[in-house]
């Protein structure tokens, strides 16, 4: 998936909608060709699945490939689209283990979400206290006795964020 945002600041003031699809353009020639707007090329035989962002960016590349059929003949470039619906991250694990005196975080999987959410140790506390500063590598080594609590949260700009925690007492 290639991203392209087809907006600017112009085109908004004159009201183009930001809207977000997923256009894929599949190449039915035998050899390459360069979508006029993006610049991507569109390899022989291949589809090529842009991330588009914009009404006037989508009216552009249809026009552009009905054009290019045109002048070939042919259908040499199919286009589908459909509209991008962002997806709210999800999480599943999470956990905090010793491993002889050490006490290891084991971050949790992303279980869902469009765009991909990234992921961050939010807090690691040792009864109420702030101890994030001493994860080194996702370890604190010489782990001090007291109860931990974990707490990861990931976002992808689509709301809720997702969090998991994870509880030990050393």
């Amino acid at each position: 998936m290639i991203p392209f945002n087809g907006t600017n600041a112009v085109l908004t003031a004159l009201g183009d909608d930001a809207v977000v699809r997923d256009v894929t353009l599949l190449n039915q020639t035998g050899n390459t060709i360069i979508e006029p707007l993006t610049g991507i090329p569109l390899p022989a035989g291949e589809s090529v699945l842009i991330r588009l962002t914009g009404d006037v960016a989508f009216e552009s590349i249809s026009n552009n490939v009905e054009q290019i059929n045109l002048l070939r003949g042919s259908e040499a470039i199919a286009l589908t689209d459909e509209l991008f619906v962002p997806v709210a991250p999800s999480l599943a694990g999470g956990s905090l283990a010793l491993n002889g005196a050490d006490l290891v975080l084991t971050a949790p999987t992303i279980a869902g979400g469009d765009p991909v959410p990234t992921i961050v140790l939010t807090s690691l506390t040792r009864d109420l206290v702030d101890v994030l500063s001493e994860v080194v590598g996702g370890v604190i080594v010489n782990v001090t006795v007291g109860e931990y609590v974990a707490l990861w949260t990931a976002s992808n700009g689509v709301e809720p964020n997702a969090t998991a925690t994870d509880t030990l007492i050393v």
